[in-house]
């Protein structure tokens, strides 16, 4: 009798892709309300379902968006990018393809929903590459120590 293996690490984040994919279809889509600093005219803008409003860049703003980050970590770039505020999730209306969408075109292998789940891989290394260059980078730089037995 052969014995079973625990899969691939390939296969295990294919399954987890898949699975989230499949949830899409179930869970309601939504967003958060986004607040982004300006450092060109010193004030936070928050970007809302209906439009952007603008506050003054202080500590008080942020406590009452009940954003739990400090001021200076905006003002010297080290939170640059949107941030979600608590509190203001929201649904957004679906863009699942309709059965109109399904007879203007015809379905290839890159389209509607397979195409996505195809390219959501790059999309994901798109958008997180910070994160991955920064853990390669202190991976790499930790091997090399560790090789050098400056850790011993």
């Amino acid at each position: 009798m052969k014995k079973l293996k625990f899969p691939t690490a390939h296969t295990v984040l294919l399954i987890i892709a898949a699975l989230v994919a499949l949830s899409t279809w179930f869970i309601p889509p939504g967003k958060f309300d986004k607040l982004s600093y300006n450092g060109d005219g010193k004030v936070f803008e928050v970007a809302r379902k209906d439009g952007t409003s603008t506050y003054p860049a202080t500590q008080k703003t942020l406590d009452s968006l009940g954003i739990k980050a400090a001021l200076e970590k905006f003002e010297s770039g080290k939170i640059w990018k949107p941030v979600g505020i608590p509190g203001t999730y929201h649904t957004v209306a679906s863009t699942k393809p309709t059965m109109e969408d399904f007879k203007k075109s015809p379905i290839g292998f890159l389209s509607t929903a397979f195409g996505e789940f195809v390219h959501s891989p790059l999309l994901g290394i798109m958008e997180g590459i910070d994160v991955i260059l920064f853990v390669l980078i202190i991976g790499g730089f930790i091997g090399i120590v560790n090789y050098s037995g400056a850790f011993d």
